[in-house]
């Protein structure tokens, strides 16, 4: 029986990191690139990531929210895997995620 617990345990430990992730802030769709074999973005104020690549059958539609995006001058954000750097240049590791967002990110100013 302790046994049992101790699997029990030992499994949600990793099926809580394997559900570690990054949210990109939200920004605005400046570019989105089609290539033979991936579709890449460029967001207002950051580099070129990777939404998918066109084997993967999720990549069609965060396209399609991406173009709905950049045609309503809507924000995104955009959720990659846990240690993931939102403002590098990364074209090789994909997007999990696209959401369409409602409010973009406005940093915090303080008047004196």
């Amino acid at each position: 029986m302790k046994f049992k617990g101790f699997l029990i345990s030992f499994m949600a430990l990793f099926s809580i990191n394997s559900f570690a992730a990054v949210d990109c802030q939200p920004r605005k769709v400046i570019n989105v690139q089609v290539e033979n074999t991936k579709v890449l973005v460029n967001l207002e104020g950051a580099n070129w990531h990777l939404v998918g690549n066109h084997d993967h059958p999720a990549t069609e539609m965060k396209l399609s929210v991406l173009m709905y995006a950049h045609a309503q001058d809507k924000p995104v954000t955009l959720r990659f895997p846990d240690g993931y750097n939102c403002t590098n240049y990364d074209t090789s590791t994909p997007s999990l995620m696209v959401r369409l967002s409602n409010y973009s990110y406005k940093p915090c100013v303080t008047y004196l």
